[in-house]
């Protein structure tokens, strides 16, 4: 489970155009989630926060206490600080700047923030998905860029690029490329709740300028919107493969212990490597190796490809991806060696026309027993 949080409507709505099965609920601030399915079948709880830090530290709270998430984003417009982003592009956070705080006396400002680092595991893989291209939304006629730098988050609106408020910045926080107003009260909260991580991924709607109401007719918000939501879904799909760490000793060694249930004639030679995607193997019940979980992890990647290049449609996409997580999940139990057959039979209809992703659930089926 992961919760996704937005500010506004247009990007609550772009962040639902990747979610199917969606159904209401209400946390005890009477907050409305939709609770549904993103890329790759995996399971989130999307809100509309609203502006500010203060209530999307509240918010993000209640969410964390609700859903227990594995991680938060939250997802919408910014407006650029630097030369060398454009409309559309997205931010990354790195780190998320509370730049307000500080001391002001006699001998002027002397800036005293709070700073929240993206956790490196998140961060390794939102780079991973920056580096490939089937993320983007083809429009305006050029590809999104991806930037991965410090965001900068206060309660003012910054729309004059030669006000105190943007010199403060520049010369403060001048590695900071972005600004916008509720990504210090996600980080906060997270801090605060078990150290959940958190992540704002940002589109980049305008240049924090005189210029930033002009946008808001000109398709420059969607656009951004648009960007960090398809950005923030195929971060989703593809986080949610990670392996978990394996836990060492004092000694360094990892803490690992397999148990193999073994039964006529079977017996256990050599154990090498990894179990991902904690797949339980026994032998037993003439279960699927420890392959099949990342085969499944290609496949659904794959899927997410296709659709978004038009190979399947939206009612194709949103069954394979249910289908897919059941036949993660039956793998995953591994007590019977039947349950995957039904989600396989229903993936093979739905694949049949499309070679790459037909061949990738051959290889599946192989490996199944």
């Amino acid at each position: 489970m992961f919760v996704i949080l937005t500010a506004l409507d247009e990007e609550y709505l772009a962040i639902r155009h990747h979610c199917t099965g969606l159904r209401t609920e209400w946390d005890h601030l009477r907050t409305r989630f939709e609770v549904g399915r993103v890329t790759g079948g995996h399971e989130v709880a999307i809100a509309c926060s609203g502006t500010g830090n203060g209530t999307t530290a509240t918010i993000t709270g209640s969410a964390i206490t609700r859903y227990r998430p594995g991680f938060v984003l939250f997802v919408g417009i910014a407006g650029g600080l630097r030369d060398r982003v454009a409309i559309g592009d997205v931010v990354v956070g790195t780190r998320i700047y509370a730049y307000q705080g500080g001391r002001l006396d006699e001998n002027g400002f002397h800036a005293r923030p709070q700073a929240f680092e993206a956790p490196h595991d998140l961060l390794q893989t939102a780079r991973h998905v920056g580096r490939t291209p089937w993320w983007r939304h083809a429009r305006a006629g050029r590809e999104a860029a991806v930037h991965f730098a410090p965001i900068a988050a206060g309660e003012v609106i910054l729309a004059d690029r030669e006000s105190e408020l943007a010199r403060r910045l520049g010369h403060h926080f001048n590695d900071a490329t972005a600004i916008e107003t509720e990504s210090a009260g996600m980080a906060h909260a997270g801090h605060l709740n078990g150290a959940t991580p958190t992540m704002s991924i940002r589109g980049i709607s305008d240049f924090a300028d005189r210029d930033k109401d002009r946008t808001r007719g000109s398709g420059a918000r969607d656009l951004a919107a648009g960007n960090a939501a398809a950005f923030a879904a195929a971060l989703v799909a593809e986080h949610a493969e990670v392996p978990p760490a394996s836990h060492h000793t004092e000694s360094g060694k990892a803490d690992m212990t397999f148990h193999n249930n073994m039964s006529g004639n079977a017996r256990v030679t050599n154990q090498i490597g990894v179990l991902h995607g904690g797949l339980t193997v026994h032998p037993d019940h003439g279960a699927p190796g420890p392959a099949v979980g990342p085969m499944i992890a290609r496949l659904t990647s794959a899927a997410y490809t296709t659709f978004n290049t038009g190979g399947l449609d939206e009612d194709q996409f949103g069954t394979a991806m249910l289908e897919l997580d059941n036949l993660r999940k039956a793998v995953a139990a591994g007590a019977d060696p039947a349950a995957p057959r039904t989600s396989v039979l229903a993936l093979a209809e739905l694949f049949r026309d499309v070679p790459r992703l037909h061949d990738q659930l051959s290889e599946i089926i192989e490996a199944l027993p």
